[in-house]
């Protein structure tokens, strides 16, 4: 397998994850907090967890993939910044933190997405070599803040 594989399935593995939350959180309507548990703890896992293992391990790969040259220290530092939101979120689950400490969570990973789509709307405006990634995960990004607010706004209330 090469390391474009990898970074290429675990893309994927993201996607599934947060759709897998997005059902489940759906499948077990009633209960506001619970359905948003659910889809604080798949939503961030997948995301920032999996992108902490990608930048970690593959990093110069998923750089090549998104259209970025850059690779090395900085990207390393990134990762480990995803990797502590994973890990403050099994945190906030083995404790039981709350809703609270959840909505901080999702807020944070929210408001790091949004960031990283204007940086990927940036790139595709900017640079002629545009990936497809680089199209795309603007659009993706506001999916997901439209399927997540809802029910962040309805554990609140």
């Amino acid at each position: 397998m090469t390391k474009k594989f990898i970074c290429r399935s675990l893309e994927v593995l993201r996607l599934v994850g947060v759709a897998v939350g997005i059902f489940f959180a759906f499948w077990f309507s009633g209960d506001p907090e619970y359905q948003f548990s659910i889809l604080t703890i798949t939503v961030v896992l997948s995301l920032a967890g999996l992108s902490g293992i990608e930048g970690l391990f593959f990093g110069e790969a998923a750089a090549e993939l998104a259209g970025y040259s850059e690779s090395g220290g900085y990207q390393r530092e990134s990762a480990f910044n995803d990797l502590a939101l994973a890990l403050a979120t099994l945190l906030v689950y083995a404790v039981g933190w709350g809703v609270y400490a959840k909505v901080t969570l999702m807020s944070i990973t929210l408001i790091f997405l949004i960031l990283s789509a204007i940086n990927h709307a940036y790139t595709v405006v900017n640079k002629e070599e545009a990936t497809l990634i680089n199209h795309v995960y603007p659009i993706v990004t506001l999916l997901l803040i439209g399927f997540v607010l809802p029910f962040m706004i309805n554990v609140l209330v």
